[in-house]
């Protein structure tokens, strides 16, 4: 796994050290330590359920009203560009459970927090022990200020292949 913001946002005169066998997660929702995860909780599916239309549901920013939607993006621009892109899934898609590969969670890992309503999932990161950080901003960030999210990532991952490499040293 070679991280891609790394790989755009180095120089050739930079350190190409990368962790092989590391776990960043950008605000989002968490794997189980083993076993299945569903793709999505029940809340969602019950929300979701009521979009759906010929089994398939709109595209992700048509499921929120737009005065919650709207904030996630820095223009008009970057919003027509990023829903020009979504797919319309079919409602089934979010209610598989998918395996989560064994030992997993034993990898050096890291959580990039931007805000709410990622808050819990923060927090079940920190107490399995992971590197977690937060940029204030929201679940959109990476598009509102893509250079500091960039050097955020850059920073996670290079302490984390210093933990991974720590760990394979021992």
């Amino acid at each position: 796994m070679r991280p891609v913001v790394r790989l755009a946002r180095r120089t050739s005169a930079e350190p190409s050290a990368l962790c092989e066998s590391c776990c960043l997660f950008v605000d989002a929702a968490l794997p189980a330590r083993a076993g299945q995860t569903p793709v999505a909780p029940i809340e969602l599916l019950n929300f979701l359920r009521g979009k759906s239309s010929d089994g398939r549901l709109p595209p992700w920013t048509e499921w929120w009203d737009d005065e919650d939607v709207a904030p996630l993006f820095p223009d008009a621009a970057t919003r027509a560009a990023v829903t020009a892109e979504e797919p319309r899934l079919p409602f089934a898609y979010y209610g598989q459970s998918v395996p989560v590969p064994t030992g997993w969670d034993d990898l050096a890992c890291g959580y990039l927090l931007f805000g709410p309503p990622y808050n819990e999932e923060a927090a079940d990161a920190r107490s399995r022990g992971w590197l977690v950080e937060e940029l204030s901003g929201q679940h959109l960030h990476q598009l509102v200020d893509p250079d500091t999210t960039a050097d955020r990532l850059i920073t996670m991952a290079d302490s984390l292949a210093q933990r991974d490499s720590d760990r394979l040293s021992q």
